[in-house]
């Protein structure tokens, strides 16, 4: 993902970003917001936090950040190098993958928008179980 400039649009208005095609642009725009607020939702916490188990049934809060990153890498081996990931690959990011699940057919654009909507699915879930973490 792009990182954060100066030339951000407005947190609150999908725009395209400088530098881009209007559509890639606009794109660029909803995954940065994504992202800064999934990092906002983690920000200050320590590892004990992050790996902190709700209960028997839920993910930690690291197994949600770890599922996201491997998605979004996922899709970038897809469109960036036009390939599906290797068996290294999906052995070595099969635990945090497999969090979610996706259909056989995908194309380009359906995979950048589940990255979006993945983060912002589980930054919901992260801002849940950080309000019910443990006090230190």
């Amino acid at each position: 993902m792009a990182e954060s400039s100066s030339k951000m649009p407005s947190p609150l208005r999908i725009e395209p970003i400088p530098g881009y095609s209007p559509t890639i642009g606009r794109l660029v725009c909803m995954l940065s917001y994504a992202r800064s607020t999934t990092l906002a939702a983690v920000d200050g916490l320590p590892m004990a936090q992050l790996d902190h188990l709700q209960d028997a049934e839920s993910n930690s809060i690291g197994a949600l950040l770890a599922h996201i990153a491997v998605v979004e890498r996922s899709y970038q081996v897809l469109t960036f190098e036009e390939r599906l990931m290797s068996a290294d690959e999906s052995e070595r990011w099969s635990v945090a993958l497999k969090l979610g699940a996706d259909g056989p057919r995908i194309n380009a654009h359906w995979a950048w928008f589940h990255v979006a909507e993945d983060e912002v699915n589980h930054r919901g879930q992260i801002r849940w179980l950080r309000a019910r973490l443990p006090k230190a």
